[in-house]
């Protein structure tokens, strides 16, 4: 029997020298599912500049990285809804997220600047305890229950969160662009030790949060929204002007010669007539309507310099 215990050391001993050895790796590495790291949360890793990034140690000299900021991967953000915006059921935000090392840094200068000061440090990332998701999108809050228990360093992840007939009304208004409608937070838990009182030391869990903004908006990604009961995309909630912000829009349309009417602050055939025509300049499908981005580029001079082109 102590021949098996003493072959069971032996074996234990070796293959902790073979991975003290791969720790060794110029890219950090995710530690095997059986290995629980101890880190010691009563011994920062200084550095001689300010960082942002999370940098935690245990007893044999190896850091842990942790995530400390949350990425909303833009181009990811829709909304999959129902004709009705009444029918909570059919009203749905969905997005991608990563958890990075650092809100500006990439990866790998993140672990450049360790090594530039810590240049034979072991790094790893922790896999710490995803606890859950609170989504606010235009003032409503939610909490999300995620399918993992563990965070995992660069991997993405996928959120489905239900939103009110309200909420699902503003995002579907013309006006809506890319600024931003909400917020993403991440809760998470990592176990290390800390020192109390008496100088005792005890195993403790912490929580931490990152965080991320969520950008929208049916006008700029209208193939990100979809009714599902139609299968169109795009906004729903027209867009309605009022007379004085119309009067502008005829005033600048006359100048450019492209509207012919009266200047009253009316829709009617002749300034549809004229919008068609400001379309057609700016590439934008000449439907007539005054959209939020027929609206903006008339606005902002883009139209008087498209025709300017135009006519040489």
């Amino acid at each position: 029997m102590r021949t098996f215990e003493r072959e069971a050391q032996l074996l234990l001993f070796a293959l902790a020298v073979l991975w003290s050895n791969l720790a060794f790796s110029q890219t950090p590495t995710q530690l095997p599912p059986t290995v629980l790291p101890s880190v010691a949360f009563y011994e920062p890793v200084p550095f001689k500049n300010a960082v942002k990034f999370a940098v935690y140690k245990d007893d044999m000299g190896n850091f842990f990285l942790a995530p400390t900021s949350l990425q909303v991967d833009q181009e990811s953000v829709g909304f999959v809804y129902k004709k009705s915006p009444a029918d909570k059921q059919f009203n749905s935000v969905t997005l991608t997220l990563r958890p990075v090392l650092d809100e500006l840094m990439s990866e790998e200068d993140v672990t450049a600047a360790i090594r530039a000061e810590y240049p034979d440090v072991k790094l790893h990332y922790l896999e710490p305890r995803l606890a859950r998701f609170e989504v606010t999108i235009v003032g409503e809050r939610h909490i999300v229950t995620p399918f993992t228990t563990t965070l995992r360093f660069g991997r993405d992840m996928s959120l489905s969160v239900p939103v009110s007939g309200e909420v699902a009304a503003f995002l579907l208004s013309g006006r809506t662009t890319d600024v931003p409608i909400g917020n993403v937070t991440l809760t998470y838990t990592i176990r290390g030790r800390e020192l109390g009182l008496d100088g005792t030391s005890s195993v403790v869990d912490r929580k931490l949060q990152i965080s991320g903004f969520i950008n929208g908006g049916c006008a700029r990604r209208s193939e990100s929204y979809v009714d599902v009961s139609t299968g169109n995309t795009g906004c729903i909630v027209g867009m309605k002007y009022s007379a004085e912000e119309v009067v502008l829009i005829q005033l600048e349309l006359k100048r450019l010669a492209l509207y012919k009417g009266p200047v009253d602050g009316i829709i009617g055939w002749q300034t549809k007539k004229a919008v068609r025509a400001a379309q057609a300049h700016l590439d934008i499908p000449p439907t007539g309507a005054l959209g939020y981005w027929t609206v903006i580029r008339i606005k902002n001079g883009e139209l008087a310099k498209a025709i300017e082109e135009t006519r040489g």
